[in-house]
């Protein structure tokens, strides 16, 4: 600033202080004539002057050099005041203009920052929205890919089940058949003479003892009521004759227990057919039965049997909401599986 203002004070250049009038030596003094002639036009004489007129004029004199002086100093002090707030002037306008120009320099810098703040802007709003695209894609390959695996472990899962039902198909269970007292020693050959006495006293049919592959019981043994048992024979039609001559058994007890002659089913078809049971029971079937390890229904009582090979396909049907299935088959009690032919 003191720069600026320096050179600015070289712009302006200072006034010369006036020269005096009176200069000593070089000016030509006045001759006694003028003399003279200056008393004479001033109204006095030189020799009648008295010294009240000479103080008079001496002080008219004196009064009339500083009247000069004093014009003269206030030119000059009016000439310095001029120059230098001539000078002030100059600056204040040279740094306004200045300012104006950095103003504007801020004014076009802060339009970028805000042009390139709105790109970023965009921008980011763009990679928003595509990265909320990708999570939509990303979530739907996902639940395809979980629908795909579900339906190919559903398709596992019923392949796998076809092929233990198909190791079943010589096989039946049989519900409530006696057995003999914890303190007897276990025989299987007693257990055939009580399924062949079944036959052919309850069934009215013939089979042999060595139509009957082998045979044994489910589970624990229980205080209240006998073990299932299975018993497998030998072949498709010893079994099939065995297993539709059940009818004849029907309202048949021995020991107050019911005897039910049913399909071994395999665990996950067990419990498919535990809750086609329940439907029944619910009224929402009007019947659930198993034939050669096949599960069927019948909605209504005119209605065609339908085939059911999962709980998915019951979920479908909008017969069952929880598709979740996965429990062992706790909970399923005898009385929940069998069933008789009157149910179909």
């Amino acid at each position: 600033m003191v720069k600026t203002r320096q050179t600015q004070q070289e712009k302006v250049k200072k006034p010369e202080p006036r020269a005096s009038k009176a200069k000593s030596g070089t000016e030509k003094q006045p001759s006694q004539a003028d003399k003279d002639k200056m008393w004479s036009e001033a109204g006095f004489n030189e020799s009648e002057l008295t010294m009240s007129q000479l103080r008079n004029m001496i002080r008219t004199l004196a009064e009339e050099e500083y009247k000069k002086k004093y014009e003269e100093l206030k030119n000059d002090i009016e000439e310095e005041v001029e120059w230098r707030v001539s000078a002030q002037t100059e600056e204040m306008e040279e740094t306004m203009e200045n300012m104006k120009k950095e103003i504007a320099a801020i004014k076009e810098e802060n339009k970028t920052m805000k042009k390139e703040l709105s790109t970023i802007k965009e921008e980011r709003d763009a990679m928003k929205l595509e990265n909320r695209k990708l999570n939509r894609k990303v979530e739907r390959c996902e639940y395809k890919l979980s629908c795909i695996k579900l339906k190919q472990l559903h398709n596992l899962k019923v392949k796998l089940d076809e092929v233990e039902q198909k190791f079943f198909e010589r096989d039946v269970q049989i519900v409530g058949l006696p057995e003999l007292p914890e303190d007897h020693e276990y025989s299987e050959e007693k257990e055939i003479d009580k399924i062949v006495k079944l036959a052919k006293d309850k069934m009215k049919i013939t089979i042999k003892t060595n139509s009957i592959e082998k045979l044994h019981r489910l589970g624990k043994r229980k205080q209240d009521k006998p073990r299932d048992i299975v018993v497998r024979f030998s072949s498709n039609t010893a079994r099939n004759n065995f297993y539709q001559n059940r009818k004849k058994m029907i309202n048949y007890t021995d020991l107050d227990n019911n005897i039910y002659v049913n399909d071994h089913l395999t665990e996950y078809r067990r419990n498919v057919f535990y809750a086609t049971r329940q439907l029944v029971k619910q009224k929402k079937v009007f019947a659930a039965w198993t034939q050669q390890g096949n599960i069927l229904i019948r909605k209504n009582e005119d209605d065609p049997p339908e085939q059911i090979k999962s709980h998915e396909q019951l979920s479908q049907m909008k017969l069952v909401e929880d598709t979740n299935h996965s429990s062992e088959t706790q909970g399923i009690s005898e009385e929940d599986y069998d069933y008789t032919d009157s149910d179909f």
